[in-house]
């Protein structure tokens, strides 16, 4: 269903920020007010995920939750 999630954590989180930042450029050129709020919904996920994944390394029990997101969100990205 999801992606196998591979990189180091740092990775992760730069491919987080980087799945929002492209969320918010296709928001920018959305050419419905629809399709520019889906976009922005989507960025806010991914940043409210790489948020999540900075505090799951100090309480690293929480890493499943967080995995579990990602396969959401990868799913929602396609």
């Amino acid at each position: 269903m999801g992606q196998k999630l591979t990189g180091t954590l740092e990775e992760r989180l730069a491919k987080y920020c980087h799945m929002a930042a492209i969320a918010r450029e296709a928001a920018t050129n959305a050419k419905t007010q629809e399709a520019r709020v889906s976009y922005i919904s989507l960025a806010a996920a991914w940043e409210s995920l790489a948020f999540e994944l900075q505090d799951a390394r100090k309480h690293p029990k929480d890493m499943l939750a967080v995995t579990q997101k990602v396969a959401v969100l990868s799913v929602r990205h396609r």
